[in-house]
């Protein structure tokens, strides 16, 4: 008998298994609203997880092209303060080179006024003597002109420092004017 009521527990033990597995697979009313609950806080938790993942990956590529963005500005940057380094140099040689030429100019033009000054003299002695001897030489010796063309030469020789200005500019307009009525067009 013993091995009977052990074959009868066992049987118990195995329908009682099935009475329960059968009973805990079917849901009860309150447990399938549970459920669906927490389904729709899963597919809602799911959904924002998903959303929030394309924000961070749009976020991510936001932050690469930022990135990339600010490194080539500041390459940008070093070149221009490189370039703008290199101009400074050139400016202040430049400068340099300008303020050489000006001082060498001042003192090429004091020197040219010096030298203009002792040219003038020397120039002027030697017309004054020149005209002076013409003037003696021309009443001494004889020629076939005149008395009267010989002092009118005289005169506008002794007048001639004194008006040679005035008849170079006349001379320089007129050749500039002569110029002007070239024509500068060929198909004019």
């Amino acid at each position: 008998m013993g091995q009977f009521d052990m074959n009868q527990q066992k049987k118990n033990v195995n329908l009682k298994q099935q009475n329960y597995v059968t009973f805990s697979s079917e849901k009860s009313p309150q447990e399938k609203k549970i459920e669906q609950e927490a389904e729709e806080i899963a597919n809602e938790t799911r959904k924002k997880f998903n959303e929030d993942a394309a924000n961070i990956q749009t976020q991510i590529q936001t932050y690469k092209g930022i990135f990339l963005n600010y490194e080539n500005v500041v390459d940008l940057y070093e070149k221009y303060k490189r370039e703008n380094s290199e101009l400074f140099i050139e400016l202040k040689d430049e400068t340099n080179d300008i303020l050489t030429n000006e001082r060498k100019t001042y003192y090429e033009d004091q020197q040219i006024d010096s030298l203009k000054f002792y040219y003038y003299y020397f120039l002027m002695t030697v017309y004054v003597i020149c005209v002076i001897s013409f003037g003696i030489f021309s009443l001494i010796y004889p020629s076939q002109i005149t008395t009267t063309a010989k002092i009118v030469m005289f005169l506008i020789l002794i007048a001639l420092p004194f008006i040679s200005t005035f008849i170079l500019g006349i001379i320089i307009y007129l050749i500039y004017e002569l110029y002007n009525l070239l024509p500068k067009n060929a198909y004019r």
